[in-house]
C-alpha cells in the first residue's frame, strides 16, 4: 500500500509540474536567455544599445552576410541559400573576414555604399525599437540607427576615422572605413569635380607628402629599378583630373561643401583606392593604410 501511495504522490507531483509549465508557456512565449549569454557590455545597458560587432560574430549570435552586410552589392537586407553563397564567394573576404567580423567597437555602419540608406547595428534581442530592423536569433536583432541617438561612423571626422582604423586589431582598411562611414555620391568620380576645390593633378603632386608617394616604391619586388616618379605622376593625372568641373555638378558640390559633413568620392570606375574624402573645404587623399589632407588643412 505504501508503494502505491508513493507512486500516486509522484504522479500527482509530475502532473502538477506539467500544468505549471503549461501555464508558464501560455503567458511567456519569449525565449529564455541566460544572463551570462548576453552580448551587452553590462547587463544594466539598454537593450537597444548597439553591440560590439566583433563579439556578435565571435559568439555566432549572427552570421556575416545573412543580414545587411552585403546590401551594398545586392540591395537586399537578408540573404539565404545560393544567393548568400555567391555573395560570400565574391565579397566575403573584404566585407566579412577583413571588416565586419573584426570591428572592435559598436558604432553604426552605413547600410549602403553609395546613396544614403541610413546606418545599422546589432542590438540585444530584447530591444523593441528596431526602426524597421528584425530579430535574427535568440541573442540579437539588427536595428536602423537613429541620428542623434546612436553613435555612427559618419559622426567621426576623417582624422578620427584614421585613429579608429589604426588602433583596431587587426588594423582596418581605411578605404572601407570611409565608404562604410560616409555617403558616396554615385556616378561621379572626383576628377570630374576636383576643380570645385581648386585641385588639379599639378597641385596634388605638389601637396602630397613623400610618405604617401611611397605607395609607389622605387624598386619592384625583385629589386629591379622602377620609375616611381613617372608612375606617380601618371597615376595622379588619371585619378585627380585637370581641375575642371562639369557645370551641372557645381550645385551638388556646393551643397556637399556647405553641409560641412564628410563625403567620399571614388577616383576610378573599379571603386578601389585611392579615394578622396571632402569635409567642407578640406580634401583628404585616402590610400589603403594612410591618408593625407591636401587642401584646406
Amino acid at each position: 500500500m505504501s508503494r502505491i501511495l508513493a507512486s500516486l504522490s509522484l504522479l500527482m507531483f509530475g502532473l502538477g509540474m506539467v500544468n505549471c509549465l503549461k501555464m508558464s508557456s501560455e503567458h511567456d512565449l519569449s525565449p529564455h536567455v541566460d544572463p551570462e549569454d548576453s552580448l551587452k557590455a553590462s547587463l544594466e545597458d539598454d537593450d537597444c544599445l548597439c553591440l560590439n560587432w566583433k563579439r556578435v560574430y565571435e559568439r555566432k549570435a549572427a552570421r556575416c552576410g545573412e543580414n545587411l552586410e552585403f546590401f551594398l552589392a545586392t540591395g537586399k537586407k537578408s540573404l539565404q541559400g545560393a544567393e548568400l553563397k555567391s555573395a560570400r564567394a565574391t565579397y566575403g573576404v573584404d566585407v566579412c573576414k577583413d571588416f565586419y567580423q573584426v570591428i572592435n567597437n559598436n558604432t553604426c555602419m552605413n547600410v549602403n555604399v553609395g546613396a544614403d540608406q541610413g546606418a545599422w547595428c546589432f542590438v540585444d534581442a530584447g530591444c523593441s525599437k528596431l526602426n524597421g530592423g528584425v530579430n535574427v536569433g535568440p541573442l540579437v536583432s539588427w536595428k536602423q540607427c537613429e541620428e542623434g541617438q546612436d553613435t555612427m561612423l559618419r559622426d567621426y571626422s576623417p582624422e578620427e576615422l584614421y585613429i579608429i582604423a589604426d588602433t583596431n586589431r587587426p588594423r582596418l582598411a581605411l578605404p572601407m572605413m570611409h565608404k562604410f562611414g560616409y555617403p558616396v555620391p554615385q556616378g561621379i568620380l572626383f576628377k570630374q569635380v576636383s576643380g570645385f576645390w581648386g585641385l588639379t593633378n599639378t597641385t596634388v603632386n605638389s601637396t602630397i607628402p613623400e610618405n604617401v608617394k611611397e605607395y609607389f616604391p622605387d624598386v619592384w619586388g625583385d629589386g629591379s629599378f622602377r620609375n616611381s616618379t613617372a608612375e606617380w605622376t601618371a597615376f595622379v593625372a588619371e585619378e585627380m583630373g585637370d581641375g575642371s568641373i562639369t557645370p551641372e555638378l557645381r550645385p551638388a558640390m556646393q551643397a556637399i561643401k556647405d553641409s560641412g559633413k564628410p563625403y567620399t568620392f571614388d577616383t576610378n570606375t573599379k571603386h578601389h583606392a585611392p579615394l578622396v574624402t571632402v569635409e567642407g573645404d578640406k580634401v583628404y587623399f585616402v590610400l589603403t593604410d594612410r591618408h593625407t589632407c591636401i587642401h584646406g588643412c
